[in-house]
This record gives C-alpha cells, sequence and structure tokens, in this order.
C-alpha cells in the first residue's frame, strides 16, 4: 500500500513557479530584441520623412539679394557698379542751368542706399542731400535699370539731364573729372580758382580763398584763374574791355603776395556787384600794402596770364564761377572747397 503511494507522488506533474522581476518577467535577451527592433523602426521612419522634406540649401543662406523660387536672385550688376553709375548721374547736374546744379555739390554719396527690386530689373538708389537754405536733410531717388544704367529716372523731378556724366560725385561737395589725373607735384596741394569777377558770388568767394591759404600755408597753393565770361561782357559792353578786365587783373595779382588777405577784406567792403574802376582797385591796392613795383609788373603781363586761363578753363570744362579744381582732379565750389582738399590729401585735415 505505501508502495503504491509512492509511485502516485513520483507520476505527478512538476508546476516550477519563478519570481516576478520588474521588467515582468522577460529575460534580458528578450528585451535587447524589442529595444533593437524600436530602434530599427524609428531609423526607418527618419529616413522615410528625410526623403519627403526638401533638403536645405546651404548656398540660399547667403543671398544678398533675396531669393526666388528657391535660387538667389542675382542683378547683373553689383553694389560698387551701380553707386557709380548713380555719382554719375548725380554730376550731370552741374550743367544744368537751374538751382539743380547745386545738387552734386550737397549730396551725401557716401550715405546712399540701394536696393534691387527682381520685380523690374531695377535698382532704387537714395540720396540724401542738405538743403542750403535751412541745412535740413532731404532724399534725391532715382531708379536705374539694371540691363541699362544710364537709363536713369529721377523721382523729385521731372526734368532731368540728357544723360549720365562721365565724370562723377565722389564726396560731399566734390566732383571727380573724367580723365584727369592728379597733379605731378603733391606738395603744395595745387587749386585753380576759376572766377569771373563779375560773376555771381566771385568776389565773396575770395574770402574763402583767403582762409584756405591762411589755414594750410605752404602746404596748399591757389591760384586765382580769371575768365571773361557773359557777367564781364555786360561789363565791357558800357566801360571798356581793359577797364573792365582791371579788377580781375588786381585780383589775380595781388593773390600772389603774403598781403593777399587783406586785399579781399578792403575789397569786400567797396564792391557791391558793380563795376570798380582801376584807379579804385590801384587806391584798395595801396590801402592793403601790396608790393607796388610786384604788382605793377604783374599787371602788364596779365592779358597774357588771362589767356593762358581760358585755355585751362575749357581744360577742365569749366562751365560757370566762381568754381575750383583741387589736385588737378576734383572740381568743387568755393564752399566745398575744404571737402576737396580732404578728399585729395586726408594728411591736410
Amino acid at each position: 500500500m505505501a508502495e503504491k503511494k509512492n509511485a502516485r507522488k513520483i507520476k505527478e506533474a512538476s508546476i516550477i513557479i519563478r519570481p516576478i522581476r520588474r521588467l515582468g518577467g522577460l529575460d534580458n535577451i528578450h528585451v535587447l530584441l524589442i529595444i533593437l527592433v524600436a530602434v530599427l523602426i524609428a531609423l526607418l521612419l527618419v529616413v522615410t520623412y528625410s526623403e519627403v522634406l526638401p533638403k536645405p540649401n546651404p548656398t540660399l543662406t547667403n543671398c544678398t539679394y533675396g531669393t526666388s523660387n528657391g535660387t538667389c536672385i542675382m542683378p547683373l550688376h553689383n553694389y560698387t557698379t551701380v553707386k557709380l553709375a548713380a555719382e554719375r548721374f548725380l554730376a550731370s547736374y552741374r550743367t544744368i542751368n537751374n538751382s539743380l546744379s547745386l545738387l552734386p555739390f550737397i549730396s551725401e554719396v557716401n550715405s546712399m542706399a540701394l536696393s534691387y527690386s527682381s520685380s523690374n530689373a531695377s535698382w532704387y538708389a537714395t540720396v540724401p542731400f542738405v538743403n542750403p537754405a535751412d541745412n535740413s536733410t532731404l532724399y534725391f531717388t532715382m531708379l536705374i535699370n539694371d540691363m541699362n544704367l544710364s537709363n536713369v529716372v529721377p523721382f523729385l523731378q521731372t526734368f532731368k539731364p540728357a544723360g549720365p556724366s562721365e565724370d562723377h560725385v565722389v564726396s560731399r561737395g566734390v566732383i571727380s573729372l573724367a580723365g584727369k589725373v592728379q597733379c605731378r607735384n603733391s606738395s603744395p596741394l595745387q587749386a585753380y580758382w576759376f572766377m569771373d569777377p563779375y560773376s555771381p558770388g566771385s568776389v565773396p568767394s575770395l574770402s574763402i580763398a583767403s582762409a584756405e591759404k591762411e589755414k594750410f600755408g605752404g602746404k596748399l597753393g591757389i591760384g586765382i584763374d580769371v575768365l571773361f565770361t557773359q557777367s564781364s561782357q555786360v561789363i565791357s559792353s558800357t566801360y571798356g574791355l581793359n577797364n573792365t578786365l582791371a579788377l580781375g587783373e588786381y585780383i589775380m595779382c595781388a593773390s600772389q603776395q603774403s598781403q593777399f588777405g587783406s586785399f579781399v577784406r578792403k575789397l569786400g567792403s567797396v564792391y557791391s556787384d558793380s563795376y570798380l574802376s582801376p584807379e579804385i582797385l590801384s587806391g584798395i591796392s595801396n590801402a592793403s600794402s601790396l608790393n607796388y613795383s610786384a604788382m605793377q609788373s604783374c599787371i602788364g603781363s596779365a592779358p597774357t596770364l588771362i589767356n593762358r586761363q581760358a585755355v585751362l578753363a575749357k581744360y577742365y570744362n569749366i562751365t560757370s564761377t566762381p568754381s575750383v579744381v583741387t589736385d588737378c582732379k576734383y572740381l568743387s565750389l568755393p564752399q566745398t572747397e575744404s571737402y576737396a582738399i580732404c578728399y585729395s590729401n586726408s594728411t591736410l585735415c
């Protein structure tokens, strides 16, 4: 009876119970397999999604003029070339016979703003300028065709020059003359002061010339170049050619002496935009303590010198007076001559 009980006990099935662990009873191998499958699925999703999204184009991050249809906008001309075209257009205004002739000399070209419009393939140029009447800042805007930079449309007014000049504005108050080079001798810095003494503003401009001579001393050489233009022609029709030329001769010869400043001050006190006789001019010369013999010698050769100066004015295409050419290349007004001096030789400023 005991043997049967033992046999039954041996034949009964054994149930092995394992303790439940943190991972729900999964061993390490199964856990690693599950992680591997999850990683593979994630990689598959990344690859699939990256094929759908457009790939970034690194070249579009530095598009100076913007983008269009996924590509950089590329004008035919760059900023430097367009700026030069705008400066040439500004320079062309100096030959206009109205107040706009001042525009090249009051424009701040170094503060010019340029923007490109792909919709009409044109550049917008905005140039600030100083209003001489009240020193307020205004803006001159022009539209420059990128296909043809000589095709310029100004915005401020309908009247415009026939076309751009070969000259160009390089700084406030300074025009660089095309085809001209700087003087061979850099010291002293040479300035040609072109003037018809009877043209408006010429005699008053001499106070600027005198101040510049005193300021820079031997570093600046100013030569007064007398022109016989329409203003003097009107005077000569009444008082004769020789009497009319006397004012220019005395100014030119006085400028060669150290007492030029005194002569300018005394001349300015009596001049009133009208004729001055040789007798009055002689009295001003004596009162200014000018060297009498040197004055007489200079005045004797003045007609020949004035003829040479007319040729020089034609070479520089001087169309109005007073005008100043500094360092044989840079044109300015007397009021902006200081800018021309600094532009020509920054060490003097």
